[in-house]
């Protein structure tokens, strides 16, 4: 009884775990807003060089840099503050998730089963994901004014923030979230399947 009760918990916990591991994993990445801004046609507003150095700015800021090296107006500034607040907040809840996710694994005597049967059952998470990403511009409002009731995320169109990352910069980044996390659960499967041939042979 107590191990069908952990296997659910762990069921429930390791998609959130994977996708908040995915999603530090691009939030941190040089090259992840590089791709965004290419696609986001960024390097034809500002040029090649400084968006690679604002990107660098930034994640420097968000990981351990008390300032942000960026000429913005006190809005911005304070917004990303807030920005960096959230994403800390993201870091914080994946230990949380991580550290409870291997507790339940611990807990279970078949590990490498319980890991397949979770890692299986994360296709549940794509259904949420997709609905965002169909309804991505009504959804990234919903997030700020959930995250951001302050109201310092509104910028005139010509803002630095609004011509650096613009909305199809979050849309690529978001979307590579959900391939990491996607590839991810497939890499746990596979693992789990070949150590259980292994271990039958």
């Amino acid at each position: 009884m107590r191990n069908t009760i952990v296997l659910h918990v762990l069921i429930a916990l390791l998609p959130i775990t994977l996708l908040l591991l995915s999603a530090n994993l691009v939030m941190y990445n040089p090259l992840a807003y590089s791709l965004g801004f290419w696609h986001a046609g960024t390097y034809d507003t500002f040029g090649v060089g400084e968006p690679d150095k604002a990107a660098n700015s930034m994640i420097a800021y968000f990981l351990w840099q008390k300032e942000l090296n960026l000429d913005i107006t006190d809005n911005e500034r304070s917004h990303m503050s807030d920005v960096k607040d959230v994403m800390h907040s993201i870091t914080a809840a994946f230990a949380l998730f991580l550290w409870c996710t291997v507790g339940c694994v611990l807990l279970l005597p078949d590990k490498r089963k319980a890991l397949l049967t979770a890692s299986k059952q994360a296709i549940w998470l794509l259904a949420p994901l997709a609905i965002i990403m169909v309804f991505f511009s009504r959804s990234f409002v919903w997030f700020h004014e959930w995250f951001f009731p302050q109201g310092n995320y509104i910028f005139p169109p010509d803002a630095y923030l609004i011509r650096l990352l613009p909305e199809i910069f979050f849309i690529d980044m978001l979307l590579m979230i959900v391939l990491i996390f996607v590839v991810s659960s497939w890499i746990l499967q596979l693992w789990a399947q070949g150590r259980f041939g292994r271990a039958g042979e």
